[in-house]
């Protein structure tokens, strides 16, 4: 049975093909993201209703160890929860 991302793609979608390679629908759905957190950035409200209207989004490859993962992700699949975050940590710190 397919797993799902975390925003109801089959985890067997296949990524799209732009002219400067291919992009998953998480990357897509984080490049809009990324931007909409730009474009409201003077505004903390604002921010902080984005960040957690996402919320299960952003941290599905942190809490579900069964999620798949994007290529070049730092998590490896055989990463525990705890593992992961350690790793988030890390990187991010």
């Amino acid at each position: 049975m397919p797993t799902k991302s975390g925003f109801g793609i089959n985890s067997q979608t296949k990524p799209i093909t732009t002219p400067g390679g291919q992009i998953s629908p998480r990357q897509m759905r984080m490049k809009e993201l990324t931007g909409n957190l730009l474009n409201c950035l003077s505004n903390d409200d604002a921010v902080a209703e984005l960040l957690q209207s996402n919320e299960d989004f952003l941290l599905e490859q942190l809490n579900d160890v069964d999620v798949v993962l994007e290529p070049g992700s730092v998590y490896t699949p055989d990463m525990s929860r705890e593992e992961r975050f350690r790793v988030y940590e890390r990187v991010m710190g």
